[in-house]
C-alpha cells in the first residue's frame, strides 16, 4: 500500500537508514510500486530503487533510498545522534545555520518577526542561480533555485521551532513551471512565503 510505503521512507530517514529487505511475494512486489516508485524519483530530495536480490541462499527483495544532502541534513536536525553520518559540508550547514539564529534571532522576539528575520536573510544573502537545488549552495555559498531556497528556509525555521512546510507545485508566469515554497504557521494561521520571488 502508498501509506504503508510512505511511512517505510520515513521511518528509514529518522535514522539514515538505505536499505530494507523484503521477503519476496509481499507489498514490495505490488503492481503499483514501479508506478510508485516512478512518482518518487521526480523528486530531488530522494530516489528509490527497488531490486531481487539472493542472500545467504534465500530471494529478497531490497528497498534502497539514497536521500539528498537536505534530507540528511534534516534527519540530522532531528537526531543529533546522526551527524557523524553527514559529510563535512552537511555539518558546516547546520553550525552556519545556528551562528546565524544566534546573532540574528533574540528568544524574546514574537514567531511573525523571527520568520520575517529568516525571509529576509535568505533574500538578501542569497543569488537566483540555477542549476543549484540543494541547502548547502545556498546556505554555504549564496546560490540556489527555488528549491533551495524554499528547505533553507524550512531549516531555519524549525531550528526555530517554527511549524514551515514545503509547498510545491505548477505556476504560470510566461510559461507554465513548476515552483517551490513555503507555508508558514504564524501563531496558528498558515501563510504562503515564498522567498525567491521576493527575492
Amino acid at each position: 500500500k502508498e501509506v504503508d510505503m510512505w511511512q517505510l521512507i520515513w521511518a528509514m530517514h529518522k535514522e539514515l537508514k538505505e536499505e530494507y529487505v523484503f521477503a519476496p511475494g509481499n507489498v514490495a512486489q505490488s503492481g503499483r510500486l514501479q508506478e510508485w516508485i516512478n512518482r518518487i524519483n521526480t523528486l530531488k530530495t530522494l530516489q528509490v530503487r527497488v531490486s531481487d536480490s539472493v542472500r545467504d541462499g534465500k530471494k529478497i527483495v531490497v528497498f534502497r533510498i539514497h536521500f539528498s544532502s537536505d534530507m540528511r541534513i534534516f534527519a540530522a536536525f532531528r537526531n543529533p545522534k546522526l551527524i557523524e553520518k553527514l559529510t563535512d559540508k552537511e555539518k558546516d550547514v547546520l553550525d552556519v545555520c545556528a551562528q546565524w539564529i544566534s546573532e540574528n534571532i533574540r528568544k524574546d522576539m514574537p514567531n511573525f518577526l523571527k520568520i520575517k528575520k529568516v525571509h529576509d536573510g535568505i533574500v538578501e544573502n542569497t543569488t537566483y542561480t540555477k542549476p543549484y537545488h540543494y541547502t548547502p549552495e545556498l546556505i554555504l555559498e549564496g546560490k540556489g533555485v527555488c528549491s533551495a531556497y524554499t528547505t533553507a528556509c524550512q531549516l531555519l525555521l524549525h531550528m526555530l521551532k517554527i511549524d514551515c512546510r514545503y509547498a510545491h507545485g505548477e505556476v504560470s508566469t510566461t510559461n507554465t513551471e513548476t515552483h517551490a515554497w513555503n507555508m508558514v504557521d504564524v501563531n496558528g494561521e498558515w501563510y504562503h512565503m515564498d522567498s525567491t520571488w521576493d527575492d
